[in-house]
């Protein structure tokens, strides 16, 4: 019988020969390579990241052409992401974006994908200061563009950890999913997330009928954005 082994969910030990044991509390990226170590022997800690992406010339063109129509250093914001309950208001949004323009002093730029149409229209209507830029870009300029930002501001997805592979400073809004699980590898980084709430440990649902974890306020965004900039190195 040929090995497979894993660390899935529970329901999934049925079909491995071998399961490794590994912290409970513990970032997917390490889990994953402690299923390298405990499969092959090979210790992947010892080497550094590499996440593999090298934007194009064209892509690095692209970046270049949208950063310079931002007119000044930028925050990306994304208000998207792939189920409902992850969503922080794309509102708020909009109204983070002029405490970073009137504030900080900084252009917030909102990135949007196929499909994020509605969040980007809410959140450029509810951002009063007429100063929120808008992107659409391919993932490897979203990435440049990304390396080049101050700070990223967004959720559980995938722009996220696009973002935080290209190294950019970033504060995620975490709702139905955890930090430690699905986060970013820097201590530096921030979440901003309800802990006054039991309903969030192991909930990852697609819907809720009492979805309180993402009412968190711009205050207390902005807060934690104004903190993550000021740890930001270069």
């Amino acid at each position: 019988m040929s090995q497979k082994g894993g660390l899935r969910e529970p329901a999934a030990r049925v079909l491995y020969t071998d399961t490794a044991k590994l912290p409970e509390r513990q970032n997917i990226i390490e889990k994953n390579l402690g299923l390298v170590r405990a499969a092959l022997g090979i210790d992947a800690t010892e080497v550094p990241l590499d996440h593999g992406i090298t934007p194009s010339e064209i892509d690095v063109r692209e970046a270049k052409a949208a950063i310079e129509k931002f007119g000044g250093p930028f925050v990306l914001l994304n208000p998207a992401g792939g189920w409902v309950t992850k969503l922080w208001h794309a509102e708020k949004y909009g109204q983070l974006a002029d405490r970073i323009a009137e504030e900080l002093g900084l252009v917030p730029v909102i990135s949007a994908g196929p499909g994020d149409a509605e969040l980007v229209e809410r959140a450029v209507a509810a951002s009063a200061s007429g100063k929120l830029k808008t992107i659409e870009l391919p993932l490897k300029a979203f990435y440049e563009t990304a390396r080049q930002a101050e700070a990223y501001v967004g959720g559980d997805t995938g722009p996220t950890h696009i973002a935080a592979a290209a190294g950019t400073p970033i504060v995620g809004i975490f709702g139905p999913t955890e930090w430690w699980r699905n986060g970013t590898l820097n201590p530096d980084d921030i979440c901003v997330e309800r802990t006054d709430i039991g309903c969030r440990v192991d909930c990852h649902r697609r819907t809720c009928g009492n979805w309180i974890c993402m009412d968190i306020s711009v205050d207390t965004v902005f807060t934690e954005l104004r903190r993550r900039l000021a740890t930001r190195s270069g």
